[in-house]
């Protein structure tokens, strides 16, 4: 056994449990990381997680991203995908002090035409989802409590 409550931080230290005084029963540091063969396989690993990044854009196994969010809003914009019309939208957010706290940005096939959602701490107000309506660019605006 190599994980024991109270185990030492180094690979060196005294190691004792209760567990030692059974028969068949060994404990070591815990050191498997430590081995050429681990040492391959998170290398592997690293590397696999990295080309899904970037074929994919989505990260796997994230150790600090927030399982929950202050979001209570959606906001769904579809628009064509040009230049600008993100950044218009989120100036209009901008200008509110609203702060965005997660986006996707989906392309369709065919790259015109995207959907873009965003969680908003607080609601967008009628006249900000009208100023996005009014972008030539913008195909459909939809606002909902989550």
């Amino acid at each position: 056994m190599d994980v024991i409550k109270n185990e030492p931080e180094q690979k060196s230290g005294e190691i004792k449990s209760p567990l030692q005084e059974l028969p068949n029963i060994y404990i070591t540091h815990h050191i498997g990381a430590s081995t050429e063969q681990a040492q391959n396989a998170v290398a592997t690993e690293t590397v696999r997680i990295i080309k899904d990044f970037v074929n994919s854009g989505v990260i796997a196994h994230w150790v600090n991203r927030a399982k929950i969010s202050d979001a209570y809003y959606q906001l769904v914009v579809k628009h064509y995908d040009k230049p600008g019309v993100l950044a218009s939208i989120m100036s209009i957010i901008r200008d509110k002090n609203i702060n965005i706290e997660e986006i996707e940005n989906v392309i369709f096939e065919g790259g015109v035409v995207a959907c873009c959602t965003m969680k908003l701490k607080v609601p967008a107000t009628t006249d900000m989802l009208k100023q996005m309506k009014d972008n030539q660019n913008v195909l459909s605006v939809s606002h909902v409590a989550i």
